[in-house]
């Protein structure tokens, strides 16, 4: 005798429910195969013996919610606590970055104004330290 499928979990039912785009495009936002959404959304995989429950680790449950929408507070709602600090955290760092990056974007058009005023050989000097700030920056000098 086989064991049967075990009832998907509430908080993937949610899930399931909000997420707007396909399960690839899900999966992928959420940095995880197709296959591996599929299962975790069911709750089950597939054994020998039949179905056993397959929980998604708080850290992938927090992503596959980030991917559709769930919010922080509706996966503490279905008692995972663990994942909605990760969910929180992953909302800062976005924030954070989308932050940094438009700071980026006007740091770079008001120096685009003032290179107009540049000869070409102080254009070059100015993209060589551009050049050599960036390898700091990134490590690899």
């Amino acid at each position: 005798m086989t064991a049967p499928r075990p009832p998907q979990p509430s908080v993937m039912q949610l899930i399931q429910k909000r997420r707007k785009q396909s399960i690839r495009q899900a999966a992928a936002t959420a940095g995880i195969s197709e296959a591996r959404w599929r299962q975790l959304e069911s709750g089950a995989r597939s054994t020998p013996l039949g179905y056993a429950p397959e929980p998604a680790p708080p850290g992938t449950l927090a992503r596959m919610a980030r991917a559709a929408g769930v919010t922080p507070a509706e996966l503490r709602e279905n008692g995972e606590d663990e994942a909605a600090v990760i969910l929180e955290e992953l909302i800062a760092e976005h924030a954070a970055q989308a932050d940094a990056d438009e700071e980026a974007a006007a740091a770079g058009a008001r120096a685009a104004s003032e290179v107009r005023g540049l000869s070409a050989r102080q254009r070059a000097a100015l993209a060589a330290m551009i050049a050599d700030d960036l390898r700091t920056l990134r490590g690899s000098d």
